[in-house]
């Protein structure tokens, strides 16, 4: 039970993070970026640990298949990942960008093949 709180609080605070980063004014930038796209990048890893993240959560907490929960994350990934880029849109003065979107989602992507592959090294040693 304690095990999977930590987990809940974890996937809660991650998700609350992402939110506020997500949402913050953007920081005004010199036309010369060190590192090009950035912003992707961080969508990227940002989205890849809420990925596992979620899956644990649900993996602890649900008698489900890992199709379904697989399949649960990733919808629940996209919409999160959506909503968020249309609130930047219409209430914090930022721009949408399905690109952003796309790095989430393939952040997301990474994140649960990232999972299933340390899971099964992980119960072989």
């Amino acid at each position: 039970m304690k095990y999977r709180l930590v987990w809940n609080i974890g996937l809660i605070c991650w998700a609350i993070l992402i939110f506020v980063l997500c949402t913050m004014p953007a920081p005004k930038v010199d036309e010369k970026v060190l590192i090009p796209h950035l912003d992707k990048i961080a969508h990227f890893g940002l989205f890849f640990v809420f990925s596992i993240l979620f899956l644990r959560f649900l993996e602890i907490s649900r008698g489900v298949s890992r199709t379904l929960y697989t399949g649960i994350v990733l919808i629940i990934v996209a919409i999160y990942g959506g909503i968020i880029e249309w609130l930047q849109e219409s209430y914090f003065h930022r721009s949408a960008d399905i690109f952003d979107w796309g790095a989430d989602m393939i952040g997301a992507i990474a994140g649960i093949v990232f999972y299933f592959l340390m899971y099964k090294y992980l119960v072989k040693s």
